[in-house]
């Protein structure tokens, strides 16, 4: 009987010899993954209370037993777990060498439940599904039973975030500032218009420059279910989420659907951020609250850009291209 990596092997030659398309790669690809490492039906809610927060270190492997990762380096770690620099183990046998990814690890608390569990897979699996040059990709999702954490495999950037990019240089000019943000409008147009998602979570920090000079768009999606899963009920509705200071008025409204004005609200703010040095708005956005023009801009500009975070959604350009272009 074959197994994955059998089946993995024949569909990489069949794309190689240009007998299958990227698309239907891909999508076999994703089948395949899905059929040998999605766990068992009803086991959703075993491995909650299993192992550690998280307690990794470098030269530890984990995953599955048929599918192994070995962590070489510490990334990044905050509320929402660690990203790690680490080997696939596995392709050693396909490739010859082991590959370099990035293992977003999520602290068991994120998944406690079996429906917060199930909605962080389903987002993980629509996020897999987007292919743009902006957005990093996300290959595939595993489960760790030592530790009871759920992990996304995704592709490993070497650079900085601007949050990092913005801490050194300080305020940037506005030609700088369209330059950066322009490939995060391209990419969340194509999230809307070819698979109707919206990011929820846009700020400095999921917005990746790497040394080729390239903008990737980071956690599309994933950072906004596990936060809105880290609540007691587990049922929120996606639109409330996001971060402080970057989130819409309307996305604490319980049951409203995610639209593209949340993430071009958010894009408003760290355009007044990325001129100005500071926020906008302090944490929740008080009512009455006007921010001051900031140098850089002109009139007109700081008039453009004011509609971008207007507090009526219906306001707001109606994508963050259309904001970037009025200004």
């Amino acid at each position: 009987m074959h197994t994955a990596r059998d089946k993995l092997r024949e569909l990489r030659a069949l794309h190689e010899d240009g007998l299958l398309n990227l698309h239907e790669f891909e999508r076999r690809k994703n089948a395949i993954l899905d059929a040998a490492y999605a766990p068992p039906a009803g086991a959703w809610a075993a491995p909650a209370n299993r192992g550690t927060e998280l307690g990794l270190m470098a030269g530890q492997e984990i995953g599955p037993q048929n599918r192994r990762y070995r962590l070489e380096r510490l990334i990044a770690e905050g509320g929402m777990g660690q990203v790690w620099q680490a080997l696939d183990l596995a392709t050693q046998a396909e490739l010859g060498h082991s590959a370099t990814v990035a293992l977003k690890i999520l602290p068991p608390r994120l998944t406690r439940s079996a429906i917060h569990a199930r909605l962080l897979v389903e987002e993980a699996t629509q996020a897999r599904r987007l292919a743009h040059e902006h957005i990093v990709r996300v290959y595939e999702w595993a489960l760790d039973p030592a530790t009871a954490s759920y992990f996304l495999i995704m592709e490993c950037l070497e650079g900085e975030d601007l949050e990092s990019l913005l801490a050194r240089s300080g305020p940037l000019s506005l030609a700088r500032i369209c330059q950066l943000l322009a490939p995060v409008g391209e990419a969340l147009g194509y999230a809307w218009d070819k698979h109707r998602l919206v990011h929820r979570d846009i700020k400095p920090g999921n917005v990746f420059l790497t040394r080729a000079g390239e903008v990737k768009l980071l956690d599309f999606g994933i950072a906004a279910r596990a936060r809105g899963g880290a609540d007691a009920a587990g049922l929120e509705a996606p639109a409330s989420s996001g971060t402080a200071g970057y989130r819409a008025p309307e996305a604490l409204a319980p049951g409203r659907q995610p639209l593209p004005a949340l993430d071009v609200y958010a894009v408003a703010v760290m355009v007044y951020l990325m001129a100005d040095g500071q926020m906008p708005f302090a944490g929740e956005r008080a009512a009455g609250w006007a921010p001051q023009r900031p140098a850089a801009l002109t009139a007109p500009q700081w008039e453009a850009l004011q509609l971008g975070f207007s507090l009526e959604p219906a306001a707001r350009p109606a994508s963050v291209g259309a904001l970037l272009a009025s200004l």
